[in-house]
């Protein structure tokens, strides 16, 4: 059985941006969220573009700092899986709104 142990990092993206990121992780369409926000489309666009660029650096960055080897990275859904060769162990970094960065292992 496994189990997984894990720790948590800030978020780095500003609030506008996590605004955005939480309304399309519910499915919300560009559309609605910038009707809701009272914004254009456009705008929702470019913030979830440089917020996918901004989370594919910070996973990325994070892997690194925790010597992991890089098998997947999915930014529009905050999640970078890798392994590391020194625990031999799985890794898995996610990001979320409500927790920000958090680093996964995988537990015996």
């Amino acid at each position: 059985m496994c189990t997984l142990v894990s720790s948590t990092l800030a978020s780095p993206l500003t609030q506008k941006q996590k605004l955005v990121w939480s309304l399309i992780s519910r499915g919300l369409s560009a559309a609605t969220i910038a009707d809701k926000l009272n914004t254009t489309r456009q705008f929702i666009n470019q913030t979830k573009l440089s917020t996918e660029a901004k989370l594919s650096t910070t996973l990325l960055d994070v892997a690194q700092a925790n010597d992991l080897q890089i098998t997947k990275l999915y930014p529009h859904e905050g999640i970078l899986l890798g392994y590391h060769p020194a625990l031999k162990r799985k890794a898995i970094l996610t990001y979320s709104t409500n927790y920000g960065i958090k680093v996964w292992y995988w537990h015996d």
